[in-house]
Formats: structure tokens, sequence, C-alpha cells
């Protein structure tokens, strides 16, 4: 890799696919869960996204301090679950 090619955590596809999977499950599931290696940062930003787009609670994910969530993978994954790109 380059020093100055830019770093994707998660493409705009992966946050597609991934909103597209809770859109798919979300009427039926009654638990989601939202994990990857370590639970911190990009699971805890997903589920993150999807609570602030449930009811608005997306904060209360941040300002818990188990969790690390990752920014860009929050805001990624909550413009393609509002139908964004």
């Amino acid at each position: 890799m380059d020093a100055d090619e830019p770093i994707n955590i998660i493409t705009n596809k992966q946050a597609k696919e991934i909103a597209e999977f809770y859109h798919r499950v979300s009427k039926t599931a009654k638990t989601l869960i939202c994990q990857c290696e370590h639970g911190q940062g990009r699971s805890a930003a997903i589920a993150a996204a999807i609570n602030e787009y449930t009811d608005g609670n997306g904060i209360d994910i941040f300002a818990d301090d188990r969790y690390f969530p990752n920014k860009v993978v929050f805001r990624k994954v909550l413009k393609a679950l509002k139908g964004g790109n």
C-alpha cells in the first residue's frame, strides 16, 4: 500500500450491504448482534448507527466507556440506513 493511498476502514458498498441486511431482518428479528473481532470500534459504530437510525439513541454507545465507535463507520452506515450511498 502506498503511503498516499487513502485507507477505507469501510467502503460505501459495505455500508450499503449492512443497511440492506438490517432492513431485511429488522421486521422479524427480536435481537441483532453487531460483533467484529474486538467488538469496540467497527461493530460499536454499526450498533450506534442502527440505534441512531431507529430511535435517535446512538450517542448511548459513544458515551459508554467500554466502546470506541469509529466515527467514519458510524457516518457511512447511518447514511446508508437513511438511503444514501
